[in-house]
């Protein structure tokens, strides 16, 4: 079968375009600019400098290499000859949304172009955010039903259970329905008998979410040179857990830290990402009533969810016996990644992107400098019949962005005969101009007119207006199969008039087209390392006060 057309999705993030654009304003929360080798060659000489074989080697049993390429580069990387550069992403039903295979595969076209600039192996690492518990966020993915209309495929479960992290939430029962319905969703020819034979391998009633999203993730990047690490492995709780001791010690200043970097970026004219809980560490402890966050109330511990109090002695008693129990959230996973990782890059989604404006200065209180922060690759596939159809009918991409409503509004303007917009424009005018008139001649007759005058003008521009639609109906009507047409279209490109990559999954065109789609994405993301780019000279901290 033939491919399908793959194109860069077009951003509308003003952040992602600033920082890309290498705007001034944004330089001092930044390590570096993605595409300057310099940041990259400055970032190496740190990792270096930071962590030899032995510090390497702590999470050496984390790693789960997908290949004999990636499994050579690890060796190297972890006798000191070598890089690696990470991405990562909650573990989604089914591998969730598009973007998640997206991040993987631009990690890997990074890792490569690095490769070639450093002279050394630098092997692509996704981070499997296991620790994660927000259940309603994962259980579920959306595709195109026969009728390309988005259809929700969710896991029923018991929606009073703890939040459990990801690591430990079982899928229980309902997985098995939810495969036999996206099952019913895939093409009955191509590939689709070798997706629900991974689906059902991977994703059964006894596994984890995070194992299950791991092993699937595992089977769709084999044939790429990289490797997999979970956040909730033994070996990155043990080794990380200075980070997590440091961050519980020294909460109060790590707060006023990353409140006076939010306070320059906001400044600056960018927004935070992250909005600040005031008192919020950013520890998460585990207990039997699931994971919830450690807040600072006088000189104690206050669980956010469950109110229960933690004395802070205990707490880092216990951390050190079972370093399980703490785990890092948004913006200290982070620095848990590059403290036991010889991380160069981090691959981030535009939200990611943004919120590591805000905490570069935490990293410099963990003694690290940030990584080298690299925007994921978008991409939007545009299958045949979509393709045809838009050509057909004169649309591009970007013409059939957004509501469908306003799609086919658009069309209507755009296909009326002539002679009947300007008619009703003219009508609209018209009457427009003609009651203008009435109105500020009209109080030489009688002042109380006024009133009924521009009553009269409001009805009568009602009337224009509904003959307006009465005109969209029949225009509508008489072109309804050209609009289903392009409907279908839109909603294959456009689901909900949102990006496809936010809302799709990739099972289904794993069905059509197999291994070659993953392929495919892989080979329309280019990294161009470029040194005319401006020289970010890292992240400025001057201002803060408490660092520790």
């Amino acid at each position: 079968m033939t491919l399908p057309r793959i194109i860069p999705a077009v951003g509308t993030s003003p952040f992602i375009r600033d920082y890309i654009a290498g705007t001034p304003a944004l330089a001092p929360f930044y390590t570096g600019h993605p595409s300057d080798p310099t940041a990259y060659e400055r970032k190496s000489r740190e990792v270096r400098d930071r962590m030899d074989p032995a510090a390497r080697a702590r999470v050496a049993e984390a790693y789960r290499p997908l290949n004999d390429a990636a499994r050579k580069k690890l060796d190297r990387i972890l006798r000191g000859d070598g890089f690696v550069v990470t991405t990562g992403q909650q573990a989604g039903l089914f591998t969730g949304p598009l973007y998640t295979i997206y991040k993987a595969l631009s990690a890997v076209r990074l890792a490569a172009a690095l490769e070639q600039q450093l002279k050394c192996p630098v092997l692509a690492l996704f981070w499997v955010a296991a620790d994660d518990h927000d259940w309603a966020e994962v259980d579920h993915v959306r595709v195109l039903d026969a009728y390309d209309y988005p259809r929700d495929v969710r896991v029923r479960s018991d929606v009073d259970a703890p939040p459990w992290p990801m690591s430990r939430k079982r899928l229980g029962a309902g997985v098995t329905a939810a495969i036999d319905e996206l099952a019913q969703l895939l093409p009955p020819d191509g590939f689709g008998d070798d997706l629900r034979s991974m689906l059902r391998r991977a994703y059964t009633a006894d596994r984890t979410v995070a194992s299950a999203f791991e092993d699937m993730i595992a089977e769709i990047l084999a044939p790429f040179p990289i490797a997999i690490v979970s956040s909730a492995h033994p070996a990155i709780k043990r080794a990380s857990l200075p980070v997590m001791l440091h961050e519980l010690v020294h909460a109060e200043a790590h707060e006023q830290i990353v409140a006076a970097q939010t306070a320059r970026l906001s400044a600056a004219g960018y927004p935070p990402q992250v909005v600040l809980t005031p008192d919020a560490s950013n520890v998460f402890l585990l207990r039997d009533a699931g994971r919830d966050r450690l807040l600072r109330e006088r000189g104690a511990w206050l669980l956010r969810r469950t109110g229960e109090r933690v004395d802070p002695s205990a707490l880092l008693e216990q951390a050190n016996t079972d370093p399980e129990i703490l785990s890092a959230n948004v913006f200290l996973r982070p620095i848990v990644e590059s403290s036991v990782f010889p991380t160069l890059a981090y691959v981030g989604g535009p939200a990611e992107t943004a919120y590591f404006a805000q905490i570069g200065c935490l990293f410099e209180a963990h003694n690290i400098k940030m990584p080298v922060i690299f925007p994921r690759h978008g991409l939007t596939v545009i299958e045949a019949r979509a393709d045809r159809t838009l050509e057909r009918m004169g649309y591009d991409v970007e013409s059939v962005r957004g509501p469908f409503a306003k799609v086919v509004s658009a069309l209507v303007k755009a296909e009326l005969p002539p002679s009947v917009r300007d008619a009703l424009g003219a009508l609209g005018d018209d009457l427009g101009n003609a009651y203008a008139a009435l109105e500020s001649s009209i109080p030489a007759v009688d002042p109380t007119l006024a009133g009924p005058v521009r009553s009269s003008r409001y009805r009568a521009s009602l009337e224009v207006r509904r003959m307006e639609k009465q005109i969209e109906r029949q225009f509508k009507a008489r072109n309804a199969d050209r609009i289903e047409q392009l409907r279908r279209a839109a909603s294959s490109i456009h689901p909900d008039g949102a990006p496809q990559e936010r809302v799709l999954n990739i099972v289904p065109l794993l069905a059509k087209y197999g291994p070659p789609i993953v392929q495919a994405m892989h080979d329309a993301m280019p990294v161009a390392l470029d040194r005319s780019m401006p020289e970010w000279s890292g992240v400025n901290c001057d201002n803060d006060q408490g660092a520790t």
